[in-house]
């Protein structure tokens, strides 16, 4: 592994160097350890298991389509009584017999009015405005956030302004103070240690089993990266990435616990 860490060199950069360290890992773990194919575990599901569940899964198509039969069926006959209904006020406005119109105007908004909807906090608080009203419109609810958003905006650009009047001497205590925050590389090891073996690995592969076993020139080269990872505030690309897994709920289909596996 020092070999090829060596083959590439430290470039400085932080994507390229999580690169090269990824590259060399799975690399010398092929090398040296092989891949192996997947355990077959569910040696008992025989042709017997697969034709019950291809019955269950066809039923269950056939099941979906004379449902998709009823609802059409249902449609058609909303769609129908709807038409008769606009016939009968038709005939109701040709006739002049005004008030039975209304009425059935009256009583078809009726149906289909919707409750008007304030607006709320996150705790479900209603929110007014400045002078204490409810705000139930979109226009009044979009001033109001507007409004909001322009006194965050005064206030930080506020506290901003206080903040340039720090003087140099504590501005330099902060530079120091995050320049003695870097981690040594004794707490890196001690964390890699400290990682559960057994454990899925990422999008890359790489195992707690196989940090623990990279050796010293690994070691250095991975804790150059986090220290420049801290001193630049940037993380590689595939840090941010993970595996979600969506497990069924018991009795609770469509509804997941999701299990992320992280780098």
């Amino acid at each position: 592994m020092a070999k090829q860490l060596e083959a590439r060199p430290h470039t400085g950069q932080v994507e390229t160097e999580w690169t090269q360290i990824e590259v060399v890992m799975n690399k010398v773990a092929g090398k040296v350890l092989g891949y192996s194919e997947r355990k077959v575990n569910n040696r008992w599901f025989d042709e017997h298991c697969k034709k019950a569940l291809d019955h269950r899964k066809n039923t269950r198509l056939k099941t979906m389509e004379d449902g998709n039969e009823e609802i059409k069926i249902c449609k058609r006959a909303k769609i129908t009584h709807l038409e008769k209904e606009l016939k009968e006020l038709e005939e109701s406005w040709k006739s002049k017999e005004l008030r039975n119109f209304y009425r059935e105007i009256k009583r078809g908004k009726g149906q289909h009015r919707k409750p008007s909807h304030y607006l709320k906090d996150k705790g479900g608080h209603l929110i007014g405005d400045k002078e204490g009203h409810l705000i139930g419109d979109k226009e009044g609810q979009l001033n109001r956030f507007a409004e909001n958003f322009e006194e965050l905006l005064n206030q930080e650009e506020g506290e901003m302004k206080e903040s340039r009047h720090d003087s140099k001497e504590e501005q330099e205590d902060a530079e120091v103070e995050t320049t003695l925050m870097v981690p040594t590389k004794k707490e890196m090891e001690e964390q890699i240690e400290s990682l559960k073996s057994n454990k899925a690995t990422g999008e890359n592969n790489i195992s707690a089993e196989m940090l623990k076993q990279v050796g010293e020139a690994m070691i250095a080269r991975i804790w150059k990266l986090v220290a420049q990872v801290w001193e630049k505030e940037k993380i590689p690309e595939g840090w941010n990435k993970a595996l979600i897994i969506g497990l069924n709920k018991f009795g609770k289909k469509k509804k997941y616990l999701k299990v992320g596996i992280k780098h």
